[in-house]
């Protein structure tokens, strides 16, 4: 597909307090590259799976919208639902820590680099995923557009 405009926009509302913000961005490719899919996660596991033939892994800025499907736990007995979160963690390597946590029904945007020149980068492959407590299965669904040409 040729280049497209790509848009997001953030809203946030706590009490009284507001926040909105938007940000719109055209692919610097030729062809905006895209992937999209759901995975049913449970232990540690990559991202699967992410067509390489679409998205450059290692050499290009990527936007991911991640959305955790699981159904909110709202039972008396489930005061603890953590097990249902999605965890994420993107340097992968042999001992991840899943700083990010994405509760259910809930949307997480992430903007990523990896062709940033002199800085710590993000490989697509390194990222992880996991369900709250590594054994329950969560459903994720995810969307990844490639922002700018490979290098």
């Amino acid at each position: 597909m040729a280049a497209k405009s790509i848009s997001h926009t953030v809203s946030l509302t706590v009490d009284n307090f507001s926040l909105n913000f938007s940000d719109s961005i055209t692919s610097g490719d030729s062809t905006t590259s895209y992937a999209m899919a759901t995975q049913t996660v449970t232990s540690a596991v990559a991202l699967h799976p992410i067509p390489y033939s679409e998205i450059d892994p290692s050499a290009c800025n990527v936007m991911i919208l991640m959305r955790n499907e699981e159904a909110v736990v709202s039972s008396a007995g489930a005061a603890d639902s953590d097990h249902k979160n999605l965890l994420v963690d993107f340097n992968g390597g042999s001992s991840p820590t899943y700083p990010i946590v994405v509760k259910p029904q809930t949307t997480a945007l992430f903007s990523m680099g990896s062709n940033v020149s002199g800085a710590t980068s993000v490989n697509l492959s390194n990222i992880r995923v996991m369900s709250g407590d590594g054994s329950a299965s969560v459903e994720c669904r995810y969307l990844l557009v490639q922002t700018e040409s490979s290098s």
